[in-house]
């Protein structure tokens, strides 16, 4: 996967509807089970940050990506080592890991999901052979997980 800049995932395009996701094979490593269950709990608890006040984004956006940065390490090459700013993956709230181990999304469709961001995060806690599949139709694009942060776009 080639580098990204951290503007490239500091949000979405301007649009406001949600984006079709799909996941398959999507086996959560058993070392990362209880990490990424973690994860998606915090990120789930502050999915309404962006409809919160101001102050309140200011005070609650760095804690988000203060908690990222000490728990993934895909998170921390993407949006630097050093501050408390980074992108704020929210969408991953709505997932959820199944007594199976795998990686469920809770909604047919995520709100500002940042796909790409998405993807490259949770390859850092899936077994390689995952499929996560956002948009559809001819929007549609499918990520394998091929490693931690290593990702190949299915045509």
């Amino acid at each position: 996967m080639s580098e990204h800049t951290f503007e490239r995932f500091s949000g979405s395009d301007g649009a406001d509807e949600d984006v079709p996701v799909r996941v398959e094979a999507a086996q959560v490593r058993d070392g990362g089970r209880k990490e990424l269950s973690q994860i998606i709990d915090r990120l789930y608890r502050r999915r309404s940050l962006q409809r919160l006040s101001t102050w309140d984004q200011l005070r609650y956006a760095p804690e988000v990506a203060d908690y990222l940065r000490r728990r993934s390490e895909v998170y921390r090459r993407l949006s630097g080592e050093a501050g408390t700013e980074g992108p704020l993956p929210f969408a991953l709230g709505f997932f959820r890991i199944t007594a199976g181990g795998v990686l469920d999304p809770v909604a047919d469709a995520l709100p500002d999901p940042q796909p790409e961001l998405i993807a490259r995060l949770l390859s850092e806690f899936l077994e390689p052979g995952g499929r996560l599949i956002f948009g559809e139709g001819d929007a549609e694009t499918r990520w394998i997980v091929e490693g931690e942060d290593e990702l190949r776009v299915e045509d």
